[in-house]
């Protein structure tokens, strides 16, 4: 799950819909807005374009996808992961 956040509200959106995470952050840059984006136990990253937006989505969802693979596989967790 991707999750944002914007000036323009106090909650944060979660979602796996990468259309609509892609589509709430291109409204809210539209509208002058701030937009950040996140993965759990990642750091904010701020976006300021549209072009941004899908660049940070594409390696956020990869991130994701590593994280599951590793997940998945039959290697041990590294032990700075185990904490």
């Amino acid at each position: 799950m991707i999750y944002l956040r914007r000036s323009g509200s106090a909650l944060t959106t979660g979602a796996a819909d990468d259309a609509f995470i892609a589509g709430v952050a291109r409204g809210a840059l539209e509208r002058g807005e701030t937009v950040e984006l996140q993965i759990v136990d990642s750091p904010w990253r701020q976006v300021t374009t549209p072009d941004e937006v899908r660049e940070v989505l594409d390696e956020l969802w990869d991130e994701l996808a590593a994280r599951r693979e590793q997940m998945y596989s039959d290697e041990p967790l590294p032990l700075e992961d185990l904490r």
